[in-house]
Order: C-alpha cells, then sequence, then structure tokens
C-alpha cells in the first residue's frame, strides 16, 4: 500500500478534532447520577474509596484510582472531565495504529476519525466513568497486540499483556474483549503450528487472567446476590434502536435513523471487501460485542444500557476504515479519500454531536446555585435530599463550596418526617423522576420553594419550625 506524506500530520488533526468535539457542550450540562458518586467515592479516603468501588460493585476500582489522583491536582469539575477526553483521544491513536498505520494510511485515518466521530464515543470520552478509560487500555491492548501476532518484537507481547491487566482493572466488558482475543490468537497461532508464539501468547493471556483474579475474589466476597430482573422485552424493533443508536447517536431513541443505516452500510461494505486477514475477525468482534453483548444481558435478566456495546466501536471503525481504503483504491486517488473520510464522519454525526453538547445530561448546577443564594440570603439550614439520586448530585455540586452545607440523605418517609418534625429551618431536596421510598413525596405536598426543569425538576422545599412551608 502506498504511503503518504501526511498521514502522520493528519492524524494529529483527527486528534484534535476528536478533543473539540468532547468539550464542546461543557457548560450546558453537570455531573449526571452515576458520575455524582463517582466523584463522592474519590472524595473518601482510599480506604473508604475502595470499600465503596466494592460495596457499589459495579465496576473495577482503576478509573477511580486515576480519577483520585488527576483530582489532587485541581478539583474543577472542567478539570476532571479533561481526563477522560485525554483517554478518548489516547483511544484514536490507538485505533490508528491498530488498523495499520502509517502503512496502510487510508484505512487507519479513516478508522481513527470513525472512533472520533462516533457519537457514542464522543459521549463516552466526556463524562467521568470507566468506559473512556476502558476502551482506551483495550485499543492500546489490541494494537500492541496484533503488532505482535503480525511478526513485531516480544516487547509488543509485554505490552499487550499490560494494557489487557489495565483494561480489565478498568472495565469489565474491556476484560472480556482482551480475553476473546487472546483466544482468537491462540487459535491463529495454534493452526499456524507456531509453538514458540503459543507459548508465549499462552503464558502472557494466563498472567492477564491471573492477576486479575484478586479482583474477581473480592467481588466474589461481597456480592449480596441481590441484581435485580429488569431485562426488557426482546424485540427486533428494540434491537434496531440499539444497533441504530451505537452507530449513529448516543442512545437507543434514534433521532438520525438515515445517518444509522449510512454508518451500517459503511461497516457491512467493508467486512465485505476487506482484507482477508482481518475481517473475518473484525466481524465476530463487533457481532460479539454488539448484538452478543445484547443476547448476553437479555438472558441474564440484566437491564439494557447502549454505553454496554462501546467496546464494539474498536471493531466497527476498523471495518469502516476497510470501507474508505476500499474506495481509495477504486479512485485511484488514495491521500484524498482518506482525508475526505474525516469530513465524510463528521458531518454524517454532526446532528448528533450538537444535539449532544446541548443536551447531553441534566444540569444540577442551578439548584445548588438557588441554595447558595438562599443560604446567605438568612433562608440557612441544613439540607437534606430525599432520594439518592438528588443526594449524590448536590453532594458532587456542593462540595468545592466551602461555606456549604453538608448534604445528608434521608430516602425513607419515616426518616424525612422526623427529621422535618425536629428542624426549626432547612431545606429538602427532592428529584422527582428517581423513585423514592413510599410516602416520601405525600409529606411534600406544599408549593416548593424552586423546580427545575433542566436538573429533571428537581424540587427544593422550605422547611421551618417543623413543617413544609410554601414561598
Amino acid at each position: 500500500m502506498r504511503r503518504f506524506p501526511g498521514s502522520h500530520l493528519w492524524v494529529f488533526v483527527v486528534v484534535l478534532a476528536a478533543a473539540a468535539v468532547r468539550v464542546a457542550g461543557w457548560d450546558n450540562w453537570s455531573f449526571w447520577l452515576d458520575e455524582a458518586m463517582q466523584v463522592d467515592f474519590v472524595r473518601r479516603s482510599f480506604g473508604e474509596m475502595w470499600n465503596a468501588i466494592l460495596n457499589d460493585g459495579v465496576h473495577p476500582p482503576l478509573d477511580y484510582v486515576f480519577l483520585r489522583a488527576w483530582r489532587h491536582l485541581s478539583s474543577a469539575e472542567s478539570w476532571s472531565r479533561t481526563l477522560p477526553v485525554l483517554w478518548s483521544c489516547l483511544t484514536v491513536l490507538a485505533v490508528y495504529v491498530r488498523a495499520g498505520g502509517s502503512r496502510h494510511p487510508v484505512r487507519s485515518l479513516a478508522a481513527a476519525s470513525a472512533f472520533a466521530a462516533f457519537p457514542l464515543a464522543v459521549f463516552l470520552g466526556q463524562e467521568m466513568r470507566p468506559y473512556a478509560a476502558g476502551i482506551c487500555f483495550a485499543a492500546l491492548f489490541d494494537a500492541a497486540r496484533s503488532r505482535y501476532e503480525s511478526g513485531g518484537r516480544r516487547s509488543m507481547l509485554v505490552a499487550a499483556g499490560v494494557f489487557g491487566v489495565l483494561a480489565s482493572w478498568t472495565l469489565y466488558w474491556a476484560g472480556l474483549f482482551v480475553a476473546f482475543s487472546w483466544l482468537l490468537d491462540l487459535v491463529r497461532f495454534a493452526r499456524r503450528g507456531d509453538r514458540p508464539a503459543l507459548r508465549r501468547a499462552a503464558l502472557t493471556s494466563a498472567v492477564t487472567f491471573l492477576l486479575f483474579v484478586p479482583w474477581l475474589v473480592m467481588v466474589a466476597r461481597e456480592n449480596r446476590g441481590t441484581q435485580p430482573s429488569s431485562a426488557p422485552k426482546v424485540s427486533i424493533k428494540l434491537v434496531l434502536q440499539f444497533l441504530g443508536g451505537l452507530a449513529a447517536d448516543r442512545q437507543d431513541d434514534v433521532k438520525q435513523p438515515v445517518v444509522a443505516v449510512i454508518i451500517w452500510a459503511f461497516v457491512v461494505a467493508g467486512l465485505v471487501f476487506g482484507p482477508t486477514s482481518e475481517r473475518g475477525r473484525t466481524a465476530m468482534e463487533a457481532a460479539l460485542f454488539s448484538g452478543g453483548v445484547l443476547f448476553a444481558l437479555s438472558i441474564t435478566g440484566h437491564w439494557w444500557s447502549l454505553r454496554y456495546l462501546a467496546i464494539s466501536m474498536l471493531p466497527l471503525s476498523r471495518a469502516i476504515g476497510f470501507f474508505f481504503e476500499r474506495v481509495g483504491v477504486w479512485s485511484k486517488s488514495r491521500p484524498t479519500i482518506a482525508i475526505a473520510s474525516t469530513f465524510v464522519l463528521l458531518m454524517l454525526q454532526r446532528a448528533a454531536i450538537d444535539d449532544n453538547a446541548r443536551f447531553a445530561r441534566p444540569d444540577w448546577r442551578r439548584p445548588a446555585d438557588y441554595l447558595r443564594f438562599m443560604l446567605t440570603s438568612g433562608y440557612d439550614g441544613p439540607v437534606v435530599a430525599a432520594d439518592p439520586y438528588a443526594y449524590f448530585t448536590l453532594r458532587a455540586q456542593l462540595g468545592g463550596w466551602p461555606k456549604g452545607p453538608d448534604v445528608v440523605l434521608k430516602p425513607s418517609a419515616g426518616e424525612l418526617a422526623e427529621w422535618i418534625k425536629t428542624t426549626n429551618r432547612g431545606w429538602v431536596v427532592r428529584a422527582p423522576h428517581f423513585a423514592g421510598s413510599q410516602g416520601v413525596d405525600g409529606l411534600l405536598f406544599t408549593e416548593p420553594w424552586g423546580r427545575f426543569g433542566r436538573a429533571e425538576d428537581a424540587c427544593l422545599f422550605r422547611v421551618t419550625d417543623g413543617r413544609i412551608v410554601g414561598p
């Protein structure tokens, strides 16, 4: 494949574009519940944070550790969000390398551009959750692993092992991707009869697994077995909504169906016309980590979320790269096609990226600012959250304010009624879209002092002399 001199420069432009679309919109929204919980965890002592992660049981701990260290430099919300942006931009580079780098410039630049432009990748590259870091480590693992598998140095095998461990300790889905990749490599080495490579890969994969076992043991000890059965009723329409959202939106409510069809057409064409040595593996990875994940969630009774399909963006990006590489062969103008692919993919996804910048998450800054103002205007007193959503999100906004009160959680009607009865003055905050315990809303019967639509209709109620009072 003929190289062109500007390929390294152009991938730098793609990375800058990826950073720009991930920074866009930060002033329009604040932490949502899961981000607020992660912020709350990392503000604690290391031991308390570790125990909270174990009790939560949702993700491995590594991203929390990185965020904790990152926030030592600054606790500002904007600074905290730069960390997932960096992870996501590094993923763009890893996708470029995995697709071939300057040896296959059209394929690699198109693949990097595809990941940079995926609305779901943009969304996850903005939030302080383990997905951006997990995808990044999985992409770095895949890049190092493929370099070794194609005849690279043993140092690439060591790098693959390191990144595989990091991926597993960051995101369970990333760990599954690492395990599946090692399995495919072991099968390939066995078929080739390359026993030295097979032994080295088997040893590295075994070490990766053994280094992850301690976390699995700790989680198993804390497991309460209380995971609710909440899988949706599976239908073709629902599956298509998720696959459409994966390609052209950040959620399963697909607003860009035409774009979704075009992106999937690029993927299918890339898998049909791509290089023989790559398309089989890419197709298996794409199928397993998109539709396969939905199937696994369904049979285990787990709820569905589009973010669970995030790892599939790595093989999907590569398939899109195959498509543009084939177009470059047909057009005989490979540098032009490589550069044009960036503009084509960004323009296709522009509406979803713009929508993400405006409406990505709720804005809890408004109720927090309102409380700050009221507390300094004579309406002081403690602040109680009537549900976990209000508790974590409000604490995330008030945590950096030296004069702010500590938000206390009173989630049951009995606790809340007792607190109101014994309080001379204070505030109750309720996020009504979050299912509270029975009877809570019955206690909050008066007109709220503040209602904030951008914060999911959060309501602030004033308590005076042991009762809720109107404004």
